[in-house]
């Protein structure tokens, strides 16, 4: 995970409610949150296991949402795939994409695309109305 994402992370600690939403299995999220030092900072895991659908299904945001209990227009999520973004749409979060390997042109649907997750990001999110 690198160093700008760790630090966005810790920005949004104690300043938000924190959640992760992956297609990936439990051990593996759980896994790469310790070795980057962050698993404590999130409140919840909702993973390839919890859900029967994954993306672009929003059931995984929704699982989330309701263990938080947050709704949707008071969340945000950060999505680095085309799956990623429909499913967060889907859920009626508002969606920053991240580029990286997905073309851009696969995020359009995004709220708005970041060249990258970092703190400066994560402040803006955090004043947005």
């Amino acid at each position: 995970m690198p160093p700008e994402v760790r630090e966005a992370v810790r920005a949004a600690a104690g300043r938000a409610r924190l959640a992760v939403v992956s297609g990936a299995p439990r051990a593996a999220v759980e896994t790469v949150l310790a070795g980057a030092g962050l698993a404590e900072l999130f409140e919840e895991i909702v993973a390839a296991e919890d859900v029967e659908r994954g993306k672009p299904d929003p059931a995984g945001y929704l699982h989330a949402l309701a263990l938080l209990g947050i709704p949707p227009d008071e969340a945000v999520a950060v999505e680095d795939s085309e799956a990623g973004v429909a499913a967060a749409k889907a859920a009626g979060l508002y969606v920053v994409a991240v580029l990286g390997t997905a073309d851009p042109a696969r995020l359009e649907a995004a709220d708005e695309i970041a060249d990258r997750l970092d703190a400066a990001v994560v402040e803006r999110l955090l004043v947005r109305p």
